[in-house]
């Protein structure tokens, strides 16, 4: 028999398995880098906000009037939760 003794089995190599957990270390670098990324995102943001210049507005422009007048309808009717405007030229 080749020196097997056929009364213990043949051990098998397991397989790597994959590793399911993250380890610490890269959970913190993870975290570390989504709060880095955070502050920049938040930095560029505040910077072009703060670029942003009130453009003064043009001699000659052109002015709109609004008035609403609300009247009482002919007939007391249930709310439904629709308005409706009537735009009309003058």
């Amino acid at each position: 028999m080749d020196g097997i003794n056929p009364a213990t089995p043949a051990i098998e190599p397991k397989a790597a398995e994959p590793n399911a957990d993250l380890s610490k270390t890269t959970l913190v670098v993870l975290v570390l880098l989504t709060l880095v990324i955070s502050v920049i995102g938040t930095w560029s943001v505040l910077n072009e906000v703060n670029s942003v210049k009130a453009t003064q507005e043009a001699a000659g422009t052109k002015t709109a009037e609004v008035s609403l007048n609300l009247v009482a309808p002919a007939q007391p009717s249930k709310a439904t939760g629709q308005v409706v405007f009537n735009l009309e030229k003058q």
